[in-house]
């Protein structure tokens, strides 16, 4: 690799003539600043495509050109490991054009923020770089978590739940849901507190052009619903004003409960687990995954419940013109495939109809779960933990962090596994075209980073 870095170079010299070359460090993948003597801009660059663009002709005739090489998909661009004195997890993200969102929570108070309870809740908006633009905690006097985050061009939805009541709202019962509003810039908007007379959570939330979809779980009955069994799943849709339009609440006479939640335009796509039977279905074990559809009117289209003998849940749920994407974990043998060892992750593919298109039972000898999944045009992405080794990685501590690049037939791309000498985790992932970028949390210390205190949030961005 050296030799052809070098041989790039010394092209480089002979079309351009004088450059100045500084490399910047030693690591696995090493940046390389290339700035031409006659060009004002400096160009940081990792390995191997070449761009020639001409930037402009000075009025001499002297033609401005940069090359770029783009980092290799799978190589890290950056991490940030960030937290209070205490314990702080990130458990989602979130990307627009001006940002990353993660949203988690604390036991801690982060520097600007006070603390308001016991655990509070918090949503953290970074650049692409990693660079926090502003951080917001927010809770009550008990404790306050936030799970999932969606955004969309009018603001930020933050979910999760509480055991108080917040600002201006009222406790209905032990735990309540909520999904708070931010614009862009950090401000709340509008705050829903909702439950029943018991506990109440949501678990993910998803955006489209009609409205806000949060999914989760209740111990309770929901206004207008009935309840089936003892945890029972829900999915409930808001306006972009917070305005109520409808709930669904759904289950068997066991726990039910939902995890995930997408959207797009022929439907909304809801995920999790059930321990009984589900209206019309068959059980294939203990615990079964499931996926449901509803159209944007809250009307139920298609059920697929699924799994083994074991445990199986549905963590994530992403979707694109081609299908649905469902990640989790089993702790059985999905049907046709092989257990690796201890729970194996999985990813599964639908079409928009509910048809099964393929299934990708992979791990390591030990335990493995997905947590997140996300897709863009060039593959699909999972992210979770493993106890154990997955090919060509090495296990850093007990539990690691891992993140997957499958194509769109399931193959494995790359895996990156990472992490502390303790425990470490990742639940959450989001692509665009800038990288991918993974949350969770660690209990150590990363590579080249600083523990703040207990546990720490960190997020990470891959080359896509």
């Amino acid at each position: 690799m050296k030799k052809n870095i070098l041989a790039v170079l010394i092209l480089l010299v002979v079309f351009l003539g004088p450059l100045s070359l500084a490399f910047k460090s030693a690591s696995a993948t090493p940046d390389l600043t290339i700035a031409s003597t006659t060009s004002d801009t400096d160009v940081h660059a990792s390995y191997y495509e070449e761009i020639l663009n001409p930037l402009s002709a000075k009025g001499d005739g002297d033609l401005r050109r940069v090359f770029i090489l783009a980092p290799p998909s799978g190589s890290v661009q950056w991490t940030r490991q960030f937290g209070t004195s205490s314990d702080d997890k990130a458990r989602g993200v979130a990307l627009d054009g001006s940002g990353v969102y993660v949203v988690g929570e604390t036991y801690g108070t982060f520097p600007g923020q006070y603390r308001v309870g016991l655990w509070d809740a918090f949503v953290r908006k970074c650049d692409t770089y990693g660079n926090t633009l502003w951080t917001r905690q927010f809770g009550t006097y008990a404790d306050d978590a936030a799970f999932g985050v969606a955004v969309d061009g009018s603001g930020v939805y933050v979910v999760g739940y509480t055991e108080g009541t917040l600002p201006g709202k009222i406790n209905l019962g032990w735990w309540d849901a909520f999904v708070r509003k931010y614009d862009i810039y950090g401000s709340v908007q509008w705050t829903r507190q909702f439950g029943t007379s018991s506990d109440d959570e949501v678990r993910g939330v998803a955006v489209d052009g009609s409205g806000v979809y949060v999914v989760g779980e209740t111990w309770g009955t929901f206004p207008g619903q009935t309840r089936a069994g003892w945890w029972d799943a829900f999915v409930r849709k808001y306006d972009k004003y917070g305005g109520l339009k409808w709930t669904r609440q759904f289950g068997t006479s066991q726990d039910d409960f939902a995890f995930g939640v997408a959207v797009d335009g022929s439907g909304i796509y809801v995920v999790g687990y059930t321990e009984g039977i589900l209206p019309g279905k068959t059980s294939a074990g203990r615990r079964d995954a499931f996926v449901r559809k509803y159209d944007i009117y809250g009307n139920a289209l298609w059920t697929r419940q699924f799994g083994t003998s074991e445990e199986d849940e549905v963590r994530g749920v992403a979707v694109n013109p081609s299908g649905v994407f469902v990640a989790g974990y089993t702790r059985g043998t999905l049907p046709g495939k092989t257990s690796a060892g201890g729970a194996d992750a999985f990813l599964r593919k639908y079409d928009m109809y509910g048809g099964l298109k393929w299934t990708r039972q992979f791990g390591t000898y030990a335990d493995d779960a997905a947590f997140g999944v996300a897709v863009d045009s060039s593959g699909i992405y999972v992210a979770g933990e493993t106890y154990g080794t997955f090919p060509g990685q090495y296990q850093k501590g007990s539990w690691d962090a891992f993140v997957r690049k499958c194509d769109m037939y399931g193959n494995a791309l790359w895996t990156r596994q990472f992490g502390s000498y303790i425990f470490d985790a990742a639940f959450g992932v989001a692509v665009d075209g800038s990288g991918v970028y993974v949350v969770g949390y660690t209990e150590g210390t990363l590579p080249g980073k600083t523990s703040a205190g207990e546990a720490d949030a960190f997020l990470r961005k891959y080359a896509p």
